[in-house]
Parts: structure tokens; C-alpha cells; sequence
């Protein structure tokens, strides 16, 4: 939102706008969405392997480290996202800010989820291993 209402007369002279369609640009959502539908997929795969005893080390080795990619990505994606809404900040319409910050506090959640998730999936693998 705030780089959309950085468009004015104004932000196409100082330059602000170009920077603000950039932005708008690089903020696909849909890479974002495609991850939440990856990562239940993985889970679910993630649980199989906690059941099937037929399992062959190799295929749970690679199933573990698929879902365990999805949620590093991502906290990559939103760090990579919280560096260029930072860097819009400056040109950003000042009567707007608060909409720029609060995307970032939005995907620094995001991060912090995707965080929790890959941790739980690391303790669980662990703890699988031992029993």
C-alpha cells in the first residue's frame, strides 16, 4: 500500500515512484502462496515418515530435508522482502510510512513462523532418531 500511494506528481519527478514500482514489482505474493501449499505437502510427507517402517533411510533423509528447505526458504524470501520494503523508506510517501513498517513487521512474523516450524521439524526428526 505504500508503495502504491507513492505515486504522485511529485514521486515521479524525485524519482520515488520508479522506485516504488520496483518494489511493487519484487513483492510477488504468489512465490509466498505456492510455499504454504509446498510446505503442507511436505508435512504430510513428513508424517509418513514417522509411520512407515518400510521406509528406506534414503527417502526419509530426503523427505526430512525437503521439509525442513520450505520454511528456510522462506525465512530467506522474507528477509530478502524485509530489506527492500527498508530500502524503500526513504522514498516512500512520508504521509505512509506506518502502511511500509507494518509490512515489515508482517513478514518478519512470517519469518519468525517459518522459523518455529523448521525448529519443530528439527527437534521431531531428532527425537525420532532415538526412538
Amino acid at each position: 500500500m505504500a508503495a502504491a500511494y507513492t505515486q504522485r506528481k511529485k514521486d515521479r519527478e524525485s524519482g520515488a515512484f520508479a522506485k516504488a514500482s520496483d518494489l511493487i514489482t519484487s513483492l510477488e505474493i504468489s512465490p509466498l502462496l505456492k510455499a504454504a501449499d509446498d510446505d503442507a505437502a511436505a508435512y504430510a510427507d513428513l508424517q509418513r515418515t514417522w509411520k512407515d517402517d518400510t521406509m528406506s533411510p534414503d527417502e526419509k533423509a530426503e523427505i526430512e530435508a525437503r521439509a525442513l528447505s520450505i520454511p528456510t526458504k522462506l525465512m530467506e524470501v522474507c528477509h530478502a522482502h524485509i530489506i527492500e520494503i527498508n530500502s524503500f523508506l526513504p522514498h516512500c510517501n512520508t504521509n505512509i510510512t506506518s502502511d511500509a513498517k507494518v509490512g515489515i513487521h508482517q513478514l518478519a512474523g512470517a519469518a519468525r513462523a517459518a522459523y518455529q516450524v523448521r525448529d519443530s521439524y528439527i527437534v521431531y526428526t531428532v527425537c525420532c532418531a532415538y526412538v
